[in-house]
Formats: C-alpha cells, structure tokens, sequence
C-alpha cells in the first residue's frame, strides 16, 4: 500500500514539473511575443471606423466613408518615411478627413455627426494579405460615426495595407518595403509566422483545459 502510494506521489511531482517546464517556455514565448508585439506597434499606425448602429444602411455607410479616408490619406502618407512623420500628416489632416467622412455622408442623405481623432486602440489577430498583425494596443485614426455603435472596420493606415477591393489581398510592395525599413528583421518575419501564431493558440487552449481539469 504504501508502495502504491509513493508511485503514485512520483507521478504527480513529474506531472507537477512537467506542467511547469511547459509552463515557463509558454511564459518566455509569450514574453518574447509581448516585446515584438510592443516594437511593431512603435512603428505603425491602424485606421478605425466606428458606424452609427448595425443597421445594414449605416453599415454600408461606413464602408463609403472608409474608401474615401483610405483614398484620402494613402496619398497624403506617400511621402512618409517613419511613424513619427505619418502622425504628423495624420494631425494636419484631422479636420479635412471629418469633411470628407461628414461630406460622403450627406451625399448618401445621413445626417450623422464625425469625428476623427489620434488615440490608441486594442486590437485582436488581425490579417493582412500575407500578414498577420499580433493582438495588442496601437496608435490609431478613429473615424467615429453618429453614436459610433455599429460594427467597425480596421486596417493598417501606415505603412498602408488599407484594401479598399477586400477580396484583393496582395500587399503593395511600397508597403512590404516601409515595413522592412521601419522594423527589425525579426519583427518583420514574425508577421509572416501563421504556423507559429496558430501553434501558439492550439498550445493556449491546450493549456486552458489542463487548467480546467486541475
């Protein structure tokens, strides 16, 4: 009997060690993916746009006043070479960006009031063509719309991976090549790692059920 019971002690101390090795690696990976994360974020600018309700017409809406500001603003961010000279240009466009959302409105009959503004966002796993923006918080353009209520829609505004086509995902090379100026090589690589990033959520929610079960 007591035979059994120091097996079964053993079992549960390597059971114990196990979860906690695999414990401190995910703790490292997820440090590690914090600090990338943090770096990308330093050096891009994501464009948000809020619409009045869920309404099919205010959601339709909010996809016009979204092509026009994409439209608007690429233009405007050709000449930036960094994030520091696209905020600028973000800044002094503020006012006429909310002219053109509230002028794209009133062509459609809507009344609505628009804002639009610098502020920082969090945001989920996102894709962009042949990237994929880890979740965290980002410098952002909000375009608010009404009561800002409905569904948003979001992009990458600098360097610009905004599709006004959503089914045409094929990353500009102008854009591929501000994001490989603006970050270190890995940070740029780890945009490209989808294995990696869905690995990462099969070991999550493995982890989770261990948890549960325990």
């Amino acid at each position: 009997m007591l035979h059994k019971r120091n097996q079964k002690e053993k079992w549960i101390l390597w059971v114990v060690c196990c979860l906690g090795i695999i414990f401190t690696f995910m703790e490292v990976g997820n440090m590690k993916g914090r600090l990338l994360q943090q770096g990308i974020a330093n050096e891009i600018i994501r464009f948000h746009v809020l619409a009045d309700s869920d309404k099919e017409e205010d959601q339709q809406v909010k996809l016009k006043v979204k092509d026009e500001v994409v439209c608007f603003m690429q233009e405007k961010l050709t000449a930036a070479k960094d994030k520091e000279q696209a905020r600028e240009i973000i800044k002094d466009n503020l006012e006429e960006i909310e002219r053109l959302a509230f002028q794209t409105l009133k062509k459609e009959g809507v009344k609505d009031k628009v804002r639009a503004y610098l502020t920082e966002k969090q945001f989920p796993v996102k894709s962009y063509g042949e990237f994929i923006f880890p979740e965290g918080i980002y410098e952002t353009l909000q375009v608010e719309i009404g009561n800002a209520e409905g569904k948003n829609w979001w992009c990458v505004m600098f360097p610009s991976l905004c599709m006004i086509d959503e089914s045409y995902t094929v990353v500009p090379d102008s854009a591929k090549e501000k994001l490989q100026e603006n970050l270190t090589k890995e940070e740029y690589e780890s945009l490209q790692e989808e294995d990696k990033i869905e690995y990462k959520w099969k070991i999550a929610e493995w982890w989770k059920g261990i948890d549960y079960f325990f």
